[in-house]
């Protein structure tokens, strides 16, 4: 799934662990709350399709798919913490998750 490295979205998936910069800007608000969506889809081929990704308001259209065949038919979320150069301690908070699988 799409991940924000480096002020950019990446897109990339489990199976691949490979990432596809996405042109599209990733700046979420430090010391606040910040809402995201992101859309995606298995297509028909079996192949995922990244629709849109919407950060605090602001929708980017992506419509980009993974340039490879999926055999694994489940979905999952994964979330990851960076630590900064000195490891300084920092919370992290997840409210009002959402996942919708149709």
């Amino acid at each position: 799934m799409p991940h924000c490295g480096g002020h950019e979205w990446t897109l990339g998936t489990t199976s691949t662990c490979t990432g596809l910069k996405s042109g599209v800007p990733c700046n979420p608000v430090s010391n606040s709350w910040n809402h995201l969506v992101i859309q995606a889809q298995r297509t028909s081929d079996n192949r995922l399709l990244f629709k849109s990704i919407t950060l605090n308001g602001q929708t980017n259209t992506l419509k980009r798919s993974t340039t490879h065949h999926h055999t694994w038919y489940g979905l999952t979320i994964n979330y990851q913490m960076d630590g900064n150069s000195q490891q300084q301690p920092y919370s992290v908070y997840l409210d009002k998750l959402n996942f919708t699988y149709e």
